[in-house]
């Protein structure tokens, strides 16, 4: 975490790196939309932010 940084906050900012430098969830289909491939470390990623917003992190 970064100080002033709260654990919700810290978990979504590792989201946002995650999707937007992942190239599983940056891949995009012939018609140029997100393909919505299964990417285990986006998923991860998306599980701590819920339960981090939630307080159960």
């Amino acid at each position: 975490m970064r100080p002033g940084e709260g654990a919700a906050q810290a978990a979504y900012r590792r989201l946002i790196v995650h999707g937007a430098s992942c190239p599983t969830c940056l891949t995009v289909d012939e018609a140029g939309k997100n393909a919505n491939l299964h990417c285990g470390a986006g998923a991860q990623a998306y599980e701590a932010y819920r339960r981090a917003r939630r307080g159960l992190a």
